[in-house]
């Protein structure tokens, strides 16, 4: 198994656990896939990743076995795509901190959400009040 495979193994909890990728990301990364590099995801593989009949977090482990039956540069550009499209959740996987552990990974992932919940919970009465 290649260095990126390994990685992707170290990081399948975190990146499976539900909530940890939204809908929209997963799009884009199956689409990044899909679309630069068609021979990772063909086109019936892609629909299958992006149907909204199975949760996200249930597509997402599916997605990462795939990749790691594929060979290394496919879960290579699966990084590339996640950083490209969430750097900020690309930073938090365990495999970029090997010291912790994921649950205070998962922690920081928390934070990062509640963080982003916080900054769009102004309401419309700050936003008349700044104009």
């Amino acid at each position: 198994m290649a260095d990126h495979c390994r990685r992707l193994d170290m990081d399948r909890e975190f990146l499976s656990r539900e909530g940890a990728l939204s809908e929209r990301l997963m799009d884009r990364i199956v689409l990044h896939l899909f679309r630069i590099y068609p021979q990772i995801l063909n086109n019936s593989e892609a629909e299958a990743f992006r149907s909204l009949n199975a949760p996200v977090h249930i597509r997402i482990s599916d997605l990462l076995q795939h990749l790691q039956s594929q060979s290394n540069k496919a879960c290579k550009e699966f990084y590339n795509a996640l950083e490209l499209n969430d750097p900020q959740i690309y930073k938090q996987l365990p495999s970029k901190h090997p010291g912790e552990t994921t649950r205070s990974v998962a922690t920081n992932m928390d934070i990062y959400h509640r963080e982003r919940y916080i900054l769009n919970n102004r309401g419309p009465v700050f936003f008349s009040g700044v104009l």
